[in-house]
């Protein structure tokens, strides 16, 4: 069996996979698809357990927020506030979270932590990023490297705090 476009490209597309009015469609939804929102944020159990993230060390890898870059002409979507819980850096995140690379290094990437909420309120997305552990709770206690004293941290709170701490979790 032959192929006469094994990469996909289209001949009425300039043997390219999508043309550009679909390109230009994807780029815009993907410019202005708006951060899902949280939930609960007023709630004392979710705010005590933002405070306990803090207390903890968490937002040491997991910074709450950022300010986009200013970008030049696109004043809509310069100098936004957003909140992806996450540096976007690498982390010694010991043997449990490794992604593992072939040099060894137990390095893990600290994903965006949360599940947002769709327009109907419903949440989507769900815990732990990778597959970790069966909810927060126990994906908190795979931390390790870097992470470990966080993870001590969490791992002393008493079951109420801890509780709580997984509101705020889940709230994000």
């Amino acid at each position: 069996m032959s192929r006469a476009a094994p990469h996909c490209g289209q001949p009425e597309q300039g043997l390219f996979e999508v043309g550009d009015a679909a390109l230009d469609l994807v780029t815009f939804y993907s410019a202005n698809l708006a951060v899902p929102a949280r939930r609960d944020v007023t709630e004392p159990p979710v705010l005590r357990g933002e405070a306990l993230f803090h207390e903890a060390g968490c937002a040491a890898c997991r910074r709450p927020s950022f300010v986009t870059h200013r970008l030049a002409g696109r004043d809509k979507h310069s100098s936004q506030l957003i909140r992806p819980t996450t540096d976007l850096l690498r982390h010694d995140m010991g043997e449990g979270l490794a992604d593992g690379r072939r040099d060894g290094a137990r390095m893990a990437h600290a994903a965006a932590l949360g599940r947002g909420a769709g327009p109907d309120g419903v949440a989507r997305g769900g815990f732990p990023p990778r597959g970790q552990g069966a909810d927060p709770d126990e994906a908190v206690l795979w931390h390790g490297g870097e992470a470990q004293p966080a993870r001590n941290a969490v791992a002393a709170t008493a079951k109420p705090d801890r509780d709580a701490l997984i509101r705020f979790l889940e709230s994000l």
